[in-house]
């Protein structure tokens, strides 16, 4: 059976990040997709000029929701030009064992989720959330950062620092709020980075490769129709002609207990007839093949 990888979920971000911005008066600009399934670049410095000295961020996902690798180095760079923040957003931490991480690219905030590296949605819905910034943001950021120390024994402690629990007093009017408790999932996040290392992070990466380039090629093999190229992550985008036949191959992989993917014209109504699949270090060939003779 080929079972869906625990680290990959679609988050509704474009809905969530609306909602926020419609309340606060700011008006979110969309950049097309390029051929390759990226931020069109063209189109991003097209916009920027448009609101020339009105853009507050620019904020991207590297990979993005296709699996695809953004240019994340021109995003940032074109969003600097033009005095505007630089936001990178990450759902698989596993990806950054083998290409570069947004800060050493110079974005000025980055976001993520790990749960992917110590459980899945299923359990119940905590997150760890992964959240940085440069330094000269450090005192805007919604939460308290914890510094090592030494007590006065000499002994390691960790303490809290420029934490003025402003949530206390500014109310709604602060950037931070009380939250639940959320240092399992902390923890465990932490565990699970400690045992693989830096080496074995990496190699995870590198097998999370190695099994995608494996199922492109083998979908190729039996003439199925994948559309994006060029660097990719975990996610393949297949053209399956039509909604209905897509939906009817989905259906009966289904049948037999298999995942076969999402459909595509959930999110993007011009990829009516595609679906997107994912392959992690979790599955075989022989799940693999499994798969693509559902969809052939």
């Amino acid at each position: 059976m080929y079972k869906p990888g625990a680290k990959r979920w679609v988050k509704l971000y474009r809905e969530v990040v609306r909602t926020f911005a419609q309340a606060a008066g700011i008006t979110i600009e969309e950049i097309p997709l390029d051929k390759n399934g990226r931020s069109d670049q063209a189109a991003l410095i097209a916009a920027l000029k448009g609101y020339e000295g009105k853009v507050a961020a620019v904020a991207f996902q590297t990979p993005n929701f296709f699996g695809q690798l953004e240019n994340g180095e021109e995003i940032v760079a074109a969003a600097h030009q033009n005095n505007a923040l630089a936001i990178a957003a990450n759902t698989e931490p596993v990806a950054f064992g083998a290409i570069k991480s947004p800060g050493t690219y110079g974005a000025d905030m980055c976001v993520g989720e790990g749960i992917g590296l110590c459980g899945a949605l299923h359990l119940g819905a905590p997150g760890v959330g992964l959240f940085a910034t440069s330094k000269q943001f450090v005192r805007q950021m919604p939460g308290r950062l914890a510094g090592q120390t030494v007590d006065s024994e000499g002994q390691r402690g960790f303490v809290l620092t420029l934490s003025t629990r402003e949530q206390h007093i500014r109310r709604e009017r602060a950037t931070s709020n009380i939250c639940t408790n959320h240092n399992l999932m902390a923890l465990a996040f932490s565990i699970a980075l400690s045992t693989y290392g830096k080496n074995g992070f990496i190699e995870l990466a590198e097998e999370n490769i190695r099994k995608t380039m494996l199922f492109r090629k083998k979908a190729l093999a039996k003439k199925l129709s994948l559309v994006f190229g060029g660097a990719h992550f975990n996610e393949t985008v297949i053209n399956l002609g039509d909604e209905k036949r897509a939906q009817g191959k989905l259906d009966g992989l289904a049948r037999q207990g298999i995942m076969g993917g999402c459909l595509l014209s959930r999110w993007y109504a011009e990829f009516a007839g595609h679906v997107m699949v994912s392959t992690t270090e979790l599955h075989s060939e022989t799940e693999m093949d499994e798969l693509i003779e559902g969809l052939i």
